[in-house]
């Protein structure tokens, strides 16, 4: 069965990474404000201008980001661990019966789908019989239809078929039984992520600890702390 809530760091690192992809974004705004003018004489003029206006947004942004990262961090695994007790105690349907020889199927899996705006369990449904197709069925009896894939050409259900396997990956073609239409999605799976050389240099500036932290905080107490980083 699938789990949600996992340990304090991964949530910490998620936090950080938006902390420095905001503060990533905000230091372009300003420090690339010099390109519009035309002149080289205006473009430094404005350069400086920006530069000093984000040494005080960096101070004011990046200790927002610290504020709220605490309260932020507990919500997001309050909601995972409550996910995490959905899918925990929630029961089967019964009597869901397969389409074919009408025998009642099994749950094979279940995992958590949004219905009318709330998350909700839904279970995967298998004939023992093998037949297919397998249904999703939520715990009150209620099967999610999916709707039916069509050819942008000719408007017909499209045919599906399952490809080889690839280590960390999927083929789906779907063909058309109407017209020559044919396309191949490849959805990879890999979880690797690319490097990204300047973020340990970022998010020791833009996620606040020790003497930086130390510091902002002191520069905003005797600066009144009352800035908005809307």
């Amino acid at each position: 069965m699938e789990t949600h809530l996992k340990d304090f760091e991964h949530y910490e690192d998620r936090y950080d990474r938006a902390t420095v992809a905001d503060c990533r974004r905000t230091e372009a705004i300003f420090l690339d404000a010099h390109k519009k003018d035309e002149s080289k004489e205006a473009a430094a003029k404005t350069a400086a201008i920006f530069s000093y206006a984000w040494e005080w947004k960096q101070i004011f942004l990046t200790k927002h980001w610290y504020d709220n990262k605490k309260t932020t961090i507990e919500k997001w695994m309050r909601e995972d661990e409550h996910r995490d007790k959905l899918l925990t105690k929630a029961e089967p349907p019964r009597n869901v019966l397969c389409d074919t020889c009408y025998d009642r199927m099994y749950e094979d899996g279940r995992t958590l789908w949004e219905r009318d705006g709330t998350e909700e369990v839904l279970f995967f449904m298998r004939c023992p019989g093998e037949h297919f197709p397998m249904k999703g069925v939520y715990a009150d009896g209620v099967e999610r239809k999916s709707e039916p894939i069509l050819c942008p050409e000719c408007k017909v259900t499209l045919n599906i078929k399952r490809l080889p396997k690839k280590e960390k990956g999927l083929k789906t073609e779907y063909s058309c039984p109407n017209c020559s239409y044919k396309e191949v999605d490849d959805w990879n799976f890999s979880t690797e992520e690319t490097p990204d050389p300047n973020y340990a240099a970022d998010r020791a500036r833009f996620c606040l600890s020790g003497e930086a932290l130390k510091k902002v905080q002191e520069t905003c107490t005797s600066n009144g702390a009352a800035e908005s980083v809307g």
